[in-house]
């Protein structure tokens, strides 16, 4: 037998096998997703006569991509220390770890954060607030853009929140919040879920027509008056980390005009942030 050209043969056998599992795989992919589009106005419709007020428009229009998945964290909390202090003493229990240097500390639990310094300087407007909560962040190994940043100007001082993102994804529920006072004095505090790679885990996701349908099933109505549906985002949620690794649950933040609700995307329950 000619055993080069029969690997040969058997070679490309496995190629065509594996395009066209590929291309069935695309086409089903598509599908779903002409059907998703399709449904967008009839689930507007059977939400309307259920008193429930939402435009197509409203509707994300591809969360195809999304489902479980967990961060492993890579960060060194005591890098982190000192890259906001310098040199730092530890002080460390089953509960916490507490890294103080000379112009404050900073305290790490399983799942969050707390933070007092000084700057050394008084801050004289929102720019360089927004400067200074950067920097922080950045420490912190949170890289979100800040434009995604939202600030609050008061008298005393400016309040920054910024969300934490993972290949362009929300986490919801684990905002990170710096306050600076125009003395120079800042606050943060925040969950703490570390710098690291998203990857997936198995499990599936609801189209957003059918968790749309599971939302108004439960969903608080008045008989007089529609509850009306502002804006939809998908995202995660994360647990507490168990070895280093955050376990992140796809939902749906449905923000309407009584208030914002989750719906977990691979169920359909409503989710307690």
């Amino acid at each position: 037998m000619d055993w080069p050209k029969a690997k040969t043969i058997i070679i490309v056998l496995l190629v065509c096998v594996n395009l066209f599992l590929l291309g069935t795989y695309i086409v089903r992919e598509e599908e779903a997703r002409k059907d998703e589009i399709a449904l967008r106005d009839n689930v507007c419709n059977i939400l309307n006569n259920q008193g429930i007020k939402l435009e197509a428009k409203d509707l994300p229009s591809d969360s195809m991509e999304i489902r479980p998945g967990t961060v492993k964290s890579v960060s060194d909390t005591e890098d982190i220390a000192k890259r906001l202090f310098g040199e730092v003493s530890i002080l460390s229990s089953d509960q916490n770890t507490v890294y103080t240097g000379q112009v404050g500390n900073i305290m790490f639990l399983r799942d969050s954060f707390s933070l007092v310094y000084e700057l050394g300087e008084e801050v004289a407007d929102e720019e360089t607030a927004l400067s200074f909560a950067e920097s922080i962040a950045k420490k912190l190994n949170v890289t979100t853009s800040r434009e995604k940043y939202s600030l609050v100007s008061g008298e005393s001082g400016y309040t920054i929140n910024i969300p934490q993102i993972f290949s362009g994804v929300r986490i919801f529920g684990s905002d990170i919040e710096i306050k600076i006072s125009k003395s120079g004095s800042v606050i943060g505090s925040g969950k703490f879920i570390g710098h690291g790679r998203l990857g997936y885990t198995e499990g599936k996701t609801y189209p957003i027509s059918s968790l749309m349908i599971r939302f108004a099933e439960g969903a608080p109505k008045d008989g007089e008056t529609a509850l009306a549906v502002k804006k939809i985002e998908y995202g995660y949620i994360a647990g507490t980390p168990v070895g280093g690794v955050v376990a992140l649950t796809p939902v749906l933040d449905i923000e309407t005009d009584k208030g914002s609700f989750y719906v977990n995307m691979t169920d359909g329950s409503f989710v307690e942030i």
